[in-house]
């Protein structure tokens, strides 16, 4: 069986609406990659946010804290989390439609040359009021211990400018392609 594969940049995505849209596509079988899982937005303000994660990490096993809940710092992590508990991860189905997925931090290069996707109606300009605070994951997480935030938009930019350099090499030889069809040279030889 052959699976779908889908390649999803989480720029500007809403977490829980882009979450459930790929809960959704990995329940019917496809393979989801999430790219910039740093850049997913939280709504509401960073403030508030900060206090329902400090909550969250008091939150520990009394018995035995090494069996969870787990405190992930990084945002692929934070956000593989938040798909999980849209799946119904303890049975078989839900556990192999979670070993579909597949987060990164950033933008890595073998992605450069494949087909991207955004959902619409997860981005945050569409389904949130303009006037109200935002933050990303990379943002709340730094403030809790993910230390690589400026390694990760470097070697974003990076790949970001590879990507502009090979759309301007495409961009260039499809108007000389066009220049050559339209003149003289190539009317004579049909």
């Amino acid at each position: 069986m052959c699976q779908e594969e889908i390649i999803i940049d989480g720029t500007d995505h809403i977490a829980g609406r882009l979450g459930s849209y790929i809960a959704k596509s990995l329940l019917e079988g496809k393979k989801v990659t999430v790219i910039c899982a740093e850049s997913i937005k939280l709504t509401g303000p960073i403030h508030r946010r900060k206090l329902s994660y400090k909550d969250f990490l008091n939150k520990r096993c009394l018995v035995n804290p090494r069996r969870g809940p787990y405190h992930w710092k990084q945002p692929s992590k934070y956000f593989m989390r938040v798909v999980k508990r849209m799946l119904p991860y303890k049975i078989k189905r839900g556990a192999t439609a979670l070993s579909n997925l597949t987060v990164y931090d950033g933008f890595p290069e073998e992605f450069i040359n494949e087909k991207i996707m955004v959902y619409p109606s997860a981005l945050l300009e569409y389904k949130a009021d303009p006037v109200r605070k935002s933050s990303t994951l990379g943002e709340l997480l730094s403030c809790f211990g993910w230390k690589h935030a400026e390694v990760t938009d470097k070697l974003k930019s990076k790949v970001l400018s590879k990507l502009d350099e090979r759309n301007a090499k495409v961009e260039q030889r499809n108007n000389k392609i066009e220049e050559f069809v339209n003149s003289n040279e190539f009317k004579k030889l049909f």
